[in-house]
């Protein structure tokens, strides 16, 4: 189906994209968050937010990245189960 080899080649780069913005950006500054100005204004999500937010995004409208008969793509870690990080808590 062309479709969805589209969307799975649109996902890789989004994927390669996410991988290169978080290895430029330095870890102290990847949930760095400038102050509001006023306690009204719309928060400004850091560029580790975008990723998470852009990854949950994707996995909730698609019923989840990998199915049964899909893999992850090559160089990517196998995922583990186990406990959240304290920021996600």
């Amino acid at each position: 189906m062309e479709i969805v080899r589209s969307l799975d080649e649109q996902f890789a780069r989004l994927h390669e994209r996410s991988q290169a913005l978080v290895q430029a950006v330095p870890t102290d500054k990847l949930y760095w968050q400038p102050p509001r100005e006023r306690a009204r204004t719309f928060p400004v999500y850091s560029c580790g937010e975008h990723i998470l937010r852009s990854a949950a995004a994707v996995e909730q409208t698609f019923g989840g990245l990998f199915g049964p008969e899909t893999s992850p793509p090559k160089g990517t870690r196998r995922c583990v189960s186990g406990d959240p990080p304290p920021w996600a808590r």
